[in-house]
């Protein structure tokens, strides 16, 4: 398991839910995006789920970027969880699926627009993805890769 979390004060509630799960994950302060480099990440002090790479934040922080795609080359992931408050269409425009057969996310309508959702269900059913409707509940979702015969 390889966990990624771009808020640097996540990580021990990362790590008690870790215990908790009895997992032991690589867990790594980055985002995965389209590029390896830096970028700068707003935390907010008060609300965790508020701190974001859009909004204007307390505290502004520089948090190492990984190339998604290599990424998922390196380790082969078959599952991709993704909860990116909002930032989910930018994964799913550059995202090669490769070994994933399995994703879910939660998707943000009112920050995204109905157009973006429906482009990013379009590119799953077109990289053979399909909704599994007992899983999927509200805006999250759960989709897994048909197999090919």
């Amino acid at each position: 398991v390889f966990t990624y979390e771009a808020n640097t004060n996540n990580y021990n509630i990362c790590k008690k839910v870790f215990e908790k799960n009895n997992v032991s994950p690589q867990h790594e302060n980055a985002i995965l995006g389209e590029h390896d480099g830096f970028i700068n990440f707003s935390i907010n002090n008060k609300s965790i789920l508020a701190s974001s790479l859009i909004n204007k934040c307390d505290t502004i922080t520089k948090i190492k970027t990984k190339n998604l795609n290599d990424t998922i080359s390196e380790i082969q992931p078959n599952y991709l969880i993704m909860d990116i408050e909002g930032g989910e269409y930018d994964i799913f425009k550059i995202i090669n699926f490769q070994s994933i057969d399995k994703i879910q996310f939660e998707l943000h309508p009112l920050l995204l627009r109905e157009e973006k959702c429906n482009e990013i269900f379009q590119l799953l059913k077109t990289n053979h993805f399909t909704k599994n409707d007992f899983l999927s509940k509200n805006n999250n979702y759960y989709y897994t890769k048909n197999k090919l015969t």
